[in-house]
């Protein structure tokens, strides 16, 4: 149940907001702390490299929720286009306003954004196991993706992850999206528009 529904504005981060997302992604992940799944290394937990959410902000791939009672952020999804589908990246909600549906007005508002764009569905990794990682997802109608569907980046990507933690406990899932079955005709449709753009251009 969204708890906070009437208070909860969702929409694109600024620029100026990235310290806030950080701060964000910071206390979030104080969650995984107890369950010894993440090695942090001798530094503690790292929030997500400014770049990255500069470039979901200049994307228009980060969504941010704010408290507007205190006009405060308080969560934010962070994703980006792997073409055929859109990859989320991370979902961060700050504890103080955990447990209360935010996570999953967050994750709806990535499926629309996947669907608006004509992608075929949402990907993501996660715990397997994890209540609140791949349960979770899974009651949003994500699938696990079999080892052998998975995409070259998806294993670059568990390579990466590797290094800080047991990547046999993690799973790349999957939801379709309202263009997934007709995803090639979209696709067919959108590039023969860009030809005809490409050719009105060339003409002028």
């Amino acid at each position: 149940m969204d708890l906070l529904a009437d208070k909860i504005l969702l929409r694109p981060a600024r620029i100026e907001e990235i310290p806030v997302l950080q701060d964000i992604d910071l206390a979030a992940s104080a969650l995984f702390e107890p369950t010894g799944l993440i090695d942090e290394g001798p530094d503690g937990p790292q929030p997500i490299p400014e770049k990255n959410l500069a470039e979901g902000i200049k994307s228009r791939n980060l969504t941010l929720a704010e408290f507007t009672p205190e006009n405060r952020p308080v969560g934010f999804a962070l994703c980006r286009q792997v073409r055929p589908d859109l990859y989320l990246d991370q979902i961060s909600v700050h504890p103080e306003f955990g447990r209360r549906g935010l996570g999953a007005r967050l994750l709806n508002a990535v499926i629309s954004h996947g669907d608006a764009l004509s992608l075929r569905g949402v990907v993501l990794s996660t715990f397997r196991d994890l209540k609140w990682n791949g349960p979770f997802y899974a009651a949003h109608g994500f699938e696990e993706i079999p080892r052998d569907q998975m995409k070259t980046w998806m294993f670059d990507l568990e390579a990466l992850q590797a290094e800080s933690m047991d990547v046999s406990l993690r799973c790349f899932m999957r939801r379709p999206g309202k263009a997934h079955k007709n995803w090639l005709r979209l696709r067919k449709r959108d590039q023969g528009r860009d030809e005809k753009r490409i050719a009105t251009h060339s003409d002028s």
